[in-house]
């Protein structure tokens, strides 16, 4: 009888051992199964990282190129708007210009007529 006992507890014993061992593996398996997984998107997020570095560089290259232009921009907007001012004032000079010249011309025909009233 404790033969059967003893027999009994160490099959009861194996079986448990078993299922124990089945269970560590199983275990085991969704560990490294959790591992790769967790492997692949850190590599999946380090690639990502890269691209985001790689398009903060290229936003930074454009903002820099696009500051550039701007100022150009500007600098072109201040000349054009000198050149424009220039050109006023020379429109100007010439208007006063054309006046005097039309009042000269003007007193010289007043004159001519004067001039030829007198002769005949």
């Amino acid at each position: 009888v404790m033969i059967e006992i003893g027999t009994s507890l160490l099959n009861q014993t194996a079986a448990q051992t078993r299922k124990l061992t089945d269970v560590e593996a199983q275990v085991l398996n969704q560990t490294t199964r959790l591992e790769l997984q967790l492997l692949q998107h850190s590599i999946s997020t380090n690639k990502l990282e890269k691209q985001i570095l790689d398009q903060t560089s290229e936003i930074n290259k454009l903002q820099d190129k696009n500051s550039f232009l701007e100022k150009k921009v500007l600098d072109m907007e201040d000349k054009h708007s000198v050149q424009l001012q220039s050109m006023k004032e020379q429109k100007d000079q010439l208007q006063v210009l054309v006046s005097k010249q039309s009042s000269v011309i003007d007193e010289l025909e007043k004159k001519l007529v004067t001039a030829t009233v007198n002769n005949s």
